[in-house]
């Protein structure tokens, strides 16, 4: 990498990783070079069976061309550190966070955002195996194309999210956040949104996005915009993948136990993984570790010797994987093989324990008959969308950022997450004006409705809506 790419200009860096804007020397081109902080910036790089699990998705995804899906041209891992990096094309305009200070997009805009980032994460959920939300829909990752690009709008694959980080998120949940940021649309109720258009489709998505699968958003899209169904995932993945070069990566034929591994490491194995990755990082929390420094460097500068390179290598980097022992005799093909049977082992062992855990608290509701405490946070998420009594103490009252949104906080949650009785602007008059409701401060009340869950963050908040006053009853 170093030999290949020529360092221009550091475009951004945070704690995520480091983004560079330079000079392909096959090409002439200029490409984006990111290098990644998989772990955050005082973390270590990949183990060595990480590093191949890596390169093989970097190949595979490699092998997608499309419109909105900046395309990747190499990738790998530092040799010193294992730091990560990807190397894709270079397209010039604006990012959607710049564009958005000007004016919202318009709807026919936001909807041509919206359907090309539904259909690349469809894509690479048919080529990785996973469905998820495979691109990044943070606003200053998403690329405007000047007009002389042809390129409306442009996504990042997310290297993050397949290699089992990032997954905070669940479902089609960044959709939502996505869509309220491009059209102006943060802080307003669900039921402030028009029925028809993008924000009929906006409502269904609000009430869906746990459960539904891309292709059912893509559908929804369609229907609610007035357009013909889309395409099948697998003839658009058809269309998207371009045939690769000879010479620019190994047979299959060569080895293809090793990358059925790979494939089984990246789609049954990925829960593994993710699992084994978090229960290390506990363990390593009780380690200092030193910030990893940032080693993609100009073209012109020559690579160190072999020898140099070891002895800079960081002694307190711990690998966050055990290291898999080899058996006398075993083959790599083998060995990859039974990687890839633990990890799923594990993986396995991980849904049996979620099951039980979601089964314990189906218990606890059950023994509650419907009424809870505004403390029983994990018990009010697990009642989304159902109808359930809240019983408490009035502490206080606090706004939304946006001034939409009043609520009531009660003694003993008074976390940005527990839960909250909510009031929406238009409501809070009269007997719901703040004024009003001081006098519910210290008394005891209880509250009646839907569960209704809020992002905060990465967590979420489960609130009911009040719209009439003789929903908030004294507690007996």
């Amino acid at each position: 990498m170093v030999q290949r790419f020529k360092i221009e200009d550091l475009v951004v860096q945070d704690s995520s990783g480091v983004v560079f804007r330079a000079i392909d020397g096959e090409t002439q081109l200029p490409v984006a070079v990111r290098r990644f902080f998989p772990f955050g910036p005082t973390g270590g790089g990949l183990s060595e069976d990480e590093q191949a699990v890596y390169a093989e998705s970097v190949n595979r995804l490699s092998e997608l061309s499309h419109p909105a899906l900046r395309s990747i041209i190499c990738g790998g891992c530092d040799p010193v550190d294992g730091m990560p990096y990807i190397a894709t094309e270079w397209i010039e305009g604006k990012a959607l966070q710049t564009f958005l200070k000007a004016r919202p997009l318009s709807q026919p805009e936001a909807i041509t955002v919206i359907n090309q980032a539904l259909e690349v994460c469809q894509i690479l959920s048919e080529v990785m195996g996973a469905e998820g939300v495979w691109v990044e829909t943070d606003l200053h990752t998403v690329i405007i194309g000047a007009e002389q690009t042809q390129r409306p709008v442009s996504f990042w694959i997310s290297p993050l999210k397949w290699l089992g980080k990032n997954d905070g998120q669940l479902g089609l949940e960044p959709f939502i956040v996505l869509t309220t940021s491009i059209m102006g649309w943060t802080g307003k109720q669900v039921r402030e949104l028009s029925s028809t258009g993008l924000g009929g489709w906006l409502k269904w998505l609000h009430g869906s996005a746990r459960t539904a699968t891309l292709h059912e958003a893509r559908e929804m899209l369609a229907a609610a915009i007035g357009v013909e169904p889309p395409a099948p995932a697998k003839r658009v993945v058809r269309q998207a993948t371009r045939p690769i070069l000879a010479g620019k990566r190994k047979s299959k034929s060569k080895a293809p136990v090793w990358i059925f591994a790979c494939t089984a490491l990246l789609a049954t194995g990925l829960g593994g993984w993710m699992l084994v990755r978090r229960n290390a990082a506990l363990v390593a929390k009780a380690q200092e570790r030193p910030t990893p420094v940032v080693r993609i460097v100009s073209a012109e500068k020559p690579s160190p010797p072999a020898a140099a390179r070891a002895e800079s290598k960081p002694a307190a980097v711990a690998k966050e994987t055990p290291a898999v022992a080899s058996i006398p005799g075993e083959s790599r093909e083998e060995r990859a093989n039974r990687m890839a049977a633990e990890l799923t082992a594990t993986a396995r062992k991980s849904s049996q324990k979620a099951d039980a855990k979601v089964a314990a608290i189906k218990q606890t509701i059950a023994a509650k008959g419907g009424v809870f405490s505004p403390s029983d946070h994990d018990l009010l998420l697990a009642q989304n969308k159902e109808e359930a009594i809240i019983e408490g103490t009035v502490e206080s009252m606090a706004e939304s950022k946006s001034g939409a949104t009043k609520y009531l906080i009660f003694s003993g949650a008074s976390g940005s997450s527990d839960f909250r009785g909510a009031i929406s602007r238009e409501d809070a008059v009269g007997e719901l004006s703040e004024s009003s409701l001081r006098s519910l401060s210290g008394k005891k009340i209880r509250l009646k409705g839907k569960i209704r869950l809020e992002s905060v963050g990465s967590d979420k908040r489960p609130v009911i809506d009040i719209e009439k006053r003789n929903e908030i009853q004294p507690a007996e």
